[in-house]
């Protein structure tokens, strides 16, 4: 970079040499022979005041674009992305270069030696050339300093530094947030209570995402989570949500008002299918369960982690690799095993009511994992089982529309947990849901999942 810019340097150097020969030489003999004269001193200080106030009459619309064009460098550097610091750097470059003429011609007003501009820029024209070959070296350079400069005042402020790849806010991002917290935050009529509001909002939060989410670039990700309790505001409740645009990282949080409730319901109403025990599922919501990716049948084991690197692309067998998601049903490459849950036995938070509780029970996931070992699954390998969802002690059903591959840990240990959930009865009165499976003949306990372990 340094041979390139010398050479330019070089190539320039003449032209300038010979304007300030003929120009600026025979300018300053003038303004000396003005300083011989008993009334020069006046007559310059005059001269000077007109040039000065002249030229930037002259001048103001030129110097406006340059200012204009600094402030706009500025405010992209301020943003912190990629691209509008690349646009800063050529905006500052284009700035300079636009000033120096400016600089000049005001010097030369002073000195009356008329228009600059052209042999000026005469001599800016035989850099051009050589700098355009290292311009790209020069915005690199400026680009790499000015990111570790936002990193390190993102890093600045409270709490850690940005995750990488985390741009800051967008505001076309902003406003899409905003336009979703305004959806969401209204409500027709009086307040509901909290299970209920909660249910509502959760749908319409599902409901508006995907006509959202279009509007997004691509690999920029919409969500929407709601608490799975209620918040005490003042006294009155509330049901906190936030809505996350990554890796932009654009988050922002709102609050729907929701009845409060006194308690009315005695011990004989809790636990029915109106008025079911809160529990905490130990296993991740359905919609969180591992995404699944298959391509033509195949008697070899094959990863999960191969072939998601491979999503898209042809397997050995020439069959289109895809991946499969719990909540869609689906069908493998053989054109005949469909996979996926339906609806009913989905598990959301604040939603699902699980039950009647029972002491049923099943050999497994077998139904599932049989079928994706034809096309290279291995539950063992893989260190998963197929999973009841919706577990059958709680009246899941024993069929692969509510079966899934899960963490062998957590579905193993989910049975156990289960029975030993402790629920309250409004007298303060506790008791397990292994206990009230005892009772299961004569008396059927449900049960409203309102948070699920990831």
């Amino acid at each position: 970079m340094r041979d390139s810019l010398g050479a330019a340097l070089d190539g320039a150097k003449a032209a300038v040499l010979q304007w300030v020969e003929q120009r600026v030489v025979q300018g300053v003999i003038a303004q000396l022979v003005t300083l011989c004269t008993p009334v020069g001193d006046i007559v310059d200080l005059l001269m000077i005041i007109y040039k000065a106030v002249q030229f930037f009459l002259d001048k103001m619309r030129a110097l406006g674009q340059v200012m204009a064009t600094l402030k706009a460098a500025v405010t992209s550097v301020a943003r912190g992305t990629h691209d509008d610091l690349w646009w800063a750097g050529a905006q500052v470059y284009n700035a300079v270069v636009a000033s120096v003429p400016l600089l000049l011609g005001f010097i030369a007003s002073l000195l009356g030696l008329g228009d600059v501009s052209k042999p000026v820029r005469t001599a800016l024209a035989a850099l051009t050339a050589p700098l355009q070959r290292i311009e790209a070296k020069l915005v690199a350079l400026i680009v790499g300093k000015g990111q570790a400069l936002v990193a390190a005042l993102h890093g600045s402020g409270k709490g850690s530094a940005a995750p990488s790849g985390q741009h800051g806010d967008n505001p076309k991002h902003e406003a899409i947030a905003q336009q979703i917290i305004a959806t969401l935050v209204k409500i027709s009529g009086a307040p509901k209570d909290f299970p209920t509001t909660r249910a509502e909002k959760v749908q319409q939060a599902s409901a508006i995402t995907p006509g959202y989410q279009r509007q997004l670039e691509h690999g920029i990700n919409l969500s929407i989570t709601f608490a799975t309790k209620p918040d005490d505001a003042g006294g009155k409740e509330t049901l906190d949500f936030t809505v996350v645009i990554a890796p932009n990282d654009t988050k922002k949080s709102a609050r729907i008002p929701v009845e409060k409730i006194a308690p009315s319901v005695d011990d004989a109403q809790a636990g029915t299918r109106v008025h079911p025990f809160p529990i905490i599922w130990p296993k991740p919501a359905s919609r969180d369960y591992p995404t699944l990716y298959f391509g033509g049948p195949s008697k070899a084991y094959i990863s999960q982690a191969d072939l998601k690197k491979n999503v898209g692309k042809q397997d050995a067998t020439g069959t289109i690799i895809k991946e499969y998601k719990p909540e869609s049903r689906a069908t493998l490459s053989d054109g005949k095993t469909e996979i996926g849950l339906i609806k009913d036995w989905y598990v959301e938070p604040g939603i699902t009511v699980v039950g009647p509780a029972s002491n049923a029970t099943t050999r497994g996931g077998y139904k599932l994992t049989n079928q994706l070992k034809k096309f290279g699954f291995s539950p063992a390998r893989e260190g998963m089982d197929g999973d009841h969802v919706h577990e059958i002690q709680m009246s899941g059903v024993d069929n692969i529309v509510n079966l899934w591959p899960l963490d062998s840990n957590p579905n193993r240990a989910a049975g156990n947990i289960v029975n030993a959930i402790v629920v309250h009865y409004p007298s303060g009165k506790t008791t397990t849901v292994e206990e009230l499976k005892k009772t299961a003949s004569t008396r059927k306990y449900f049960f409203r999942v309102v948070e699920c372990k990831p």
